[in-house]
């Protein structure tokens, strides 16, 4: 009812009110609203120019603070090295071998083209393989545990005329293992395209190389072993008897860019091995399997740099075996261990007896092929070594060797007799076959 009331009277004073007075109240809420509308329009504009006023003062103090940046000279942008694939992969290596060199030292240095030149380090006997029988071969440098450089060998070879591009043609988007420098180091696979640009464009000081243990097991580049034939002067491989799938890795395909190598080394089975060179010379040292392992590695000598056989093969040629051969007390032990040198050119191959240690760096970029074998000569240390490491591939070869050389088994069983281990009985055939009839993984020897 009072709201009623309240409408009422307000509608009556509205009627009560003269036209004049109605006008001149409908001329001041204009007035009003021209006023409020000023107002607010002279708070925008001021809050425009005080944004403006801000932004130019803050131009202002950047200006000021990056004028004595601007008086230094700015470097140019230094292009990466590498595509970023390639760069991704070669980091993933990287991490698992921290220990590579990056200071640049070898990289502006003259050292690889001085030792390629010096004459003094090759001490190594130098033989012609088209003169050579399996018999003379034997008897001259097998039996007599003597390391030889061999040449004219890969004439008819189809893998003597190989070279990075000739490779890339067929095999650019293949996977090649890459990694480090020692034979238990893990590698990781690398298309052979990625693999040339980083070795085109590498600055390391001992660059990652790629040194593939199992292409001769993949179909994509299993072919590769059609290409070269092994040198009949070797004699037989007892250890061809085993299958590749269930053979420790034997067969190398290797590209090593100049400055990187092998280090300090020597086969785990104690096999015999040959390295053929296609491109690019490397040096190479041999130490003789009695030769004592402080000594080759320079643990006992004071001072020298890198004393140990985890250092990276130019680190070793640079700091270590000068060091050793210089030391007298080395002198007197050098005249009872033999030590080798020896510089491999292009088209030549190495020949590394049986327990031999040996290391060597890349002078050139450089292509290799290489094969580990197990003659009649260093058929028992082989058997013992397989014996004691690896029963199941032990089991294996007796069978291989009982099957298809009786002669070789009667002398196995003369070194089971030397050694005192019993003769195969049925809980020994047992063993062998429920370990032989699993394949073996490359895990098991990497």
């Amino acid at each position: 009812m009072e709201i009623e009331e309240n409408s009422v009277k307000i509608g009556a004073d509205k009627e009560n009110l003269s036209p004049e007075e109605g006008c001149e109240s409908k001329l001041e809420r204009k007035r009003d609203k021209k006023k409020k509308s000023k107002k607010s329009k002279k708070s925008k504009k001021s809050k425009k120019e005080k944004k403006v006023k801000d932004k130019s003062e803050k131009k202002r103090r950047l200006q000021n603070a990056l004028k004595p940046i601007q008086k230094r000279a700015i470097p140019p942008l230094i292009p990466p090295l590498f595509s970023p694939n390639c760069q991704r992969i070669v980091d993933k290596i990287r991490l698992k071998f921290p220990r590579s060199i990056k200071s640049k030292v070898y990289f502006n240095s003259s050292l690889c083209e001085d030792w390629a030149q010096n004459k003094e380090y090759d001490n190594a006997q130098h033989i012609n393989g088209l003169l050579m029988s399996e018999d003379d071969f034997l008897t001259l440098y097998d039996r007599e545990n003597s390391p030889a450089v061999i040449s004219n060998v890969m004439s008819e070879w189809k893998a003597s005329s190989w070279t990075i591009e000739s490779l890339l043609k067929d095999y650019e988007e293949i996977n090649f293992l890459v990694g480090g420098h020692g034979y238990f180091d893990e590698r990781i696979p690398m298309k052979l395209k990625l693999f040339a640009e980083y070795m085109k464009n590498n600055e390391d000081d001992v660059p990652l190389m790629l040194h593939d243990y199992g292409y001769n097991r993949r179909m994509s580049t299993k072919v590769l072993k059609d290409d070269y034939i092994e040198p009949s002067f070797f004699g037989k491989d007892y250890l061809g008897y085993m299958a590749e799938a269930r053979r420790p890795p034997w067969r190398f395909f290797s590209i090593i860019p100049k400055r990187s190598g092998h280090k300090l080394y020597r086969n785990p089975y104690k096999e015999s091995i040959w390295e053929a060179v296609i491109t690019g010379k490397r040096r190479y040292v041999l130490f003789e399997p009695e030769s004592p392992k402080d000594l080759i590695k320079g643990v006992s000598i004071p001072g020298c740099e890198g004393n140990n056989s985890e250092c990276d093969a130019i680190v070793y040629f640079d700091k270590v075996l000068p060091k050793i051969i210089a030391h007298e007390d080395v002198k007197a032990k050098c005249d009872r261990y033999e030590m080798i040198q020896a510089v491999v050119e292009p088209g030549e191959m190495i020949f590394i007896p049986s327990g031999w240690y040996y290391c060597y760096v890349a002078l050139e970029d450089s292509i290799s092929l290489s094969q580990s074998f197990c003659s009649e000569v260093n058929f028992d240390d082989v058997w013992r070594t397989l014996r004691y490491k690896d029963e199941r591939l032990a089991y294996l070869w007796f069978e291989f060797i009982e099957r298809f050389e009786p002669i070789m088994i009667r002398k196995l069983r003369k070194v089971n007799e030397k050694d005192g281990v019993p003769e195969w009985t049925k809980e020994y055939e047992e063993k062998r076959n429920a370990k032989a009839c699993a394949p073996l993984a490359y895990d098991d020897y990497n």
